[in-house]
């Protein structure tokens, strides 16, 4: 069997960045933001408790939109799967001006489906949202991604929301994860959501994470 060589990855990877960007181009009339993230944890054996805070703003105009916190636990049930249980805190900036608050509990599954000269993984979360100022909802998202090995590489991926009311989005996503020291890495991308429900609005997101890790397992850009 032939290996495969850095730049045919290379290449998979930069067509596979284009058709999961294309759509973007389209949608020019969707909403920018942007998304500052930082998380740190400690590994204690096959358990990780992280901590996870993010900002989102909206640079048209808007200025700060989102501040989200709160923990996470990552358990490793085997070498390709980890367990992942969280809580959200957040306080989001309404169309009308006011604040509103959102306590968000998720749980689900990450697994590695393939780990040759490049990562295929998938996640699969299903979270509850309860709104102090409106109704609650139970979301579930899947993801797939893409990731070759390297202190800096690029990964690709697509998720899919769905709530009880069927698909509410369809998120695509592209960045370039770069590992600085043994536990710090910083991320750098991006992701168009493709509002398919009157819930949800199409947007444009340009962000970067700083993970601060103690842990040797690979690192998810969106928690």
């Amino acid at each position: 069997m032939h290996s495969i060589s850095r730049s045919a990855v290379w290449k998979l990877c930069q067509a596979i960045c284009w058709r999961l960007l294309y759509p973007a181009c389209l949608t020019a009339q969707a909403e920018l933001q942007t998304q500052h993230i930082f998380d740190s944890s400690v590994a204690i054996g096959p358990v990780e408790p992280l901590w996870h805070f993010r900002v989102r703003t909206t640079p048209e105009g808007g200025g700060l939109a989102q501040i989200r916190t709160g923990p996470i636990v990552n358990l490793d049930v085997h070498d390709r799967a980890t367990l992942i249980v969280g809580y959200y805190y957040t306080r989001a900036k309404e169309e009308q001006g006011f604040w509103s608050t959102t306590h968000r509990s998720f749980g689900g599954v990450e697994s590695v489906l393939w780990n040759r000269k490049v990562e295929i993984d998938g996640r699969s979360i299903i979270e509850r949202h309860t709104l102090v100022s409106g109704p609650d909802f139970t979301r579930f998202r899947n993801r797939m991604r893409i990731t070759p090995p390297g202190k800096t590489a690029p990964y690709a991926g697509v998720e899919v929301f769905v709530d009880t009311d069927g698909l509410r989005s369809v998120r695509y996503s592209a960045g370039i994860r770069r590992k600085i020291a043994e536990s710090l890495f910083m991320d750098i991308g991006y992701f168009y959501e493709n509002g398919r429900s009157a819930a949800v609005a199409d947007r444009h997101m340009i962000g970067t994470t700083v993970h601060w890790r103690d842990r040797s397992t690979r690192i998810d850009t969106d928690p």
